[in-house]
Parts: C-alpha cells; sequence; structure tokens
C-alpha cells in the first residue's frame, strides 16, 4: 500500500489521530510521557501534529492567521 499523504513510497505506520498510512518520510513521531515514568511513542500525519498542540477549540488555520 502506498503512503496516502505522497503517494510515493510504501506506507508502513498508520496515523495514530486519523488513521491514514503514512511513509518513513511523512510521519511525524513525537514521545508523550503516561505521569507513572512510561513513555510511548506518538506517530501522526504532518496535520494531525501541528493540531494536536493547538489549544482546545482553535483550527490550525485560524491560529496561523494570528
Amino acid at each position: 500500500m502506498l503512503c496516502q499523504l505522497c503517494q510515493e513510497r510504501v506506507s508502513c505506520i498508520k496515523c495514530t489521530e486519523c488513521g491514514i498510512s503514512l511513509c518513513s518520510h511523512c510521519v511525524k513521531l513525537d514521545l508523550y510521557g503516561t505521569g507513572c515514568g512510561c513513555i510511548g511513542p506518538i506517530h501522526m500525519c504532518p496535520t494531525c501534529f501541528e493540531e494536536c498542540w493547538l489549544p482546545p477549540g482553535v483550527t490550525a488555520d485560524s491560529y496561523n492567521a494570528f
């Protein structure tokens, strides 16, 4: 299956948030802590990665307008 973002490379993982298939070049990786000392990976598409850091109720388009 091809990456649903670039349509050029084979996908290897799915976005944690929206579920689209991504290749190793398009995926954004981050780590999250659970508060008990455990750290886990997050795999996201660029859109979900940007939006996950926005305040609640704010869209990426309106946030970039400031």
